[in-house]
């Protein structure tokens, strides 16, 4: 409790106190004695007025606290504000760095989609490139060796049996796997 919450505590104790003692003095009063005027009499002079002193004691107690409630409830109700600003901020940056972020990576992606569009293309035309190539090696080259495998034909046919027959047909048959 604070210092003004201390002494309005001891204000009702006090305030308490000095009742019940009246009020125990009051009923023992009326056990002894018959006279009820005498009991009423100091009811009314006596204890009432420290009913009310009592009462007025407990409400400035009540309202001391109500204040101290009041007061907690405005700055708790002020931190859960900041926090609130402080909240909205941070998922305002988390979805910022998420934004470029996916930002960031889909221009990776995109990057890296372009450059092997372009390596698909230049292999693509290197394929092409070695096809044409080999098209006009073959090409070139059935040439001739149509032309030296026809002559080995000829001198294999023209050639007695024997060796040089047997070399022309190496060559025919040479000629004929290229």
């Amino acid at each position: 409790l604070s210092s003004q919450g201390l002494e309005l505590v001891a204000e009702v104790q006090s305030a308490a106190s000095a009742y019940l003692i009246l009020q125990l003095e009051l009923i023992v009063l009326r056990q002894r004695s018959a006279d009820m005027r005498l009991l009423r009499q100091r009811f009314e002079s006596e204890l009432l007025p420290l009913h009310r002193t009592l009462d007025q004691a407990l409400n400035r107690l009540v309202e001391h606290k109500e204040r101290l409630l009041d007061d907690y409830y405005e700055r708790a109700e002020a931190d859960r504000a900041a926090f609130q600003l402080h909240l909205f901020g941070l998922l305002a940056l988390i979805t910022l760095t998420a934004l470029l972020l996916t930002w960031y990576l889909a221009s990776r992606v995109g990057q890296a989609y372009r450059e092997q569009r372009k390596a698909l293309a230049a292999a693509r035309t290197a394929v092409a490139a070695r096809d044409d190539m080999m098209g006009i090696v073959a090409h070139d080259l059935r040439n001739p060796l149509g032309l030296i495998g026809l002559e080995a034909a000829i001198l294999r046919s023209k050639l007695p049996a024997g060796e040089a027959q047997r070399h022309a047909e190496s060559i025919e048959r040479v000629t004929h796997q290229m």
